[in-house]
């Protein structure tokens, strides 16, 4: 993980974490997916910490507006 990368979501498992991240990059913003602690033997689901999506604090707030309208989607 980068210092200077700012988390604006955090999943269990990889599939929705790069979907986020394909998401992000189709509205122009670049997007990460790290995970801290890849739990062993078990592909996809991250350990405690979660899979994180991060991008560069000069597109934190549209990516943030962004996971919002995901969220008022999956509601």
């Amino acid at each position: 993980m980068r210092d200077d990368l700012v988390t604006i979501a955090t999943f269990n498992n990889q599939a929705n974490a790069h979907l986020l991240k394909g998401r992000l990059e189709s509205e122009g913003i670049e997007a990460v997916v790290f995970n801290p602690q890849p739990a062993s033997g078990l592909v996809g689901i991250a350990a405690v910490g979660g899979i994180l999506v991060q991008v560069w604090p000069e597109h934190e707030e549209k990516a943030r507006l962004i996971v919002e309208q995901l969220q008022q989607v999956d509601d």
